[in-house]
């Protein structure tokens, strides 16, 4: 899962009382980052409610963000676009270029995971310019690994390697290791698409070493299984 970096998701995490949106949000992202789905969802409905209620736009916005985030994760696609383009209007009205770069980030992620390449590259496209003119590195080595994974899965290599080798200095720069190891990932089966086992080899052991290092079982195990033989 991608960590969303919606405004709200950061802010007070120990207010969680029954009046405070902000808190209600991050029992949200805590549970749906424990795998309860269901409960975030429920939390994320609360702040929606109430947001709406109030006629607050940010937290309206956050919550049509998580709202679609969860339904992505629930594979549920056509929910996640339909809030994933009210949070983008929401943003829009408000001037808000992070969050309509992180919605357009997450419209891209749906089309992209539901395999509607060819929708995919737009809002990646338009996330991607957003977030190099507010000079937000995380928010672009985002766009570019799922720009990446896109051109991946579309077949075209040549795309994918440059983007994801984008995605992976800038994922470096920042010192984000979870991202370079996905980074690595991807490229490594990029490599191995083109037939290239020897570099293939070379990124997928790095990123197994760098999951291992963070305690990413089940991602480490999934790089080694991906790992062709010499």
């Amino acid at each position: 899962m991608t960590t969303s970096s919606c405004p709200c998701s950061t802010a007070y995490f120990t207010r969680l009382t029954s009046n405070d949106p902000a808190g209600w949000l991050e029992v949200a992202y805590h549970r749906f980052a424990l795998g309860d789905d269901t409960s975030a969802a429920d939390w994320r409905r609360h702040l929606f409610a109430f947001a709406h209620a109030d006629n607050v736009a940010s937290a309206a916005a956050c919550a049509e963000v998580g709202l679609g985030e969860t339904a992505r994760a629930q594979g549920d696609y056509g929910q996640a676009g339909k809030r994933f383009t009210a949070a983008l209007a929401l943003y829009r009205q408000m001037g808000d270029r992070q969050g309509q770069a992180n919605a357009l980030r997450g419209l891209g992620d749906t089309a992209r995971e539901q395999g509607d390449y060819g929708q995919a590259g737009a809002p990646f496209t338009a996330a991607l310019a957003l977030y190099e003119q507010i000079g937000d590195r995380q928010g672009q080595a985002n766009a570019l690994l799922g720009f990446g994974e896109t051109a991946r899965a579309q077949g075209d290599y040549g795309q994918a390697s440059e983007r994801l080798t984008a995605a992976l200095a800038l994922y470096e720069q920042i010192g984000d290791r979870r991202g370079q190891a996905n980074a690595l990932d991807r490229l490594g089966n990029t490599a191995r698409a083109r037939g290239d086992g020897e570099k293939a080899r070379a990124l997928l052991t790095r990123a197994a070493r760098i999951f291992d290092a963070l305690g990413l079982q089940q991602d480490a195990e999934r790089a080694r299984h991906d790992i062709p033989d010499p």
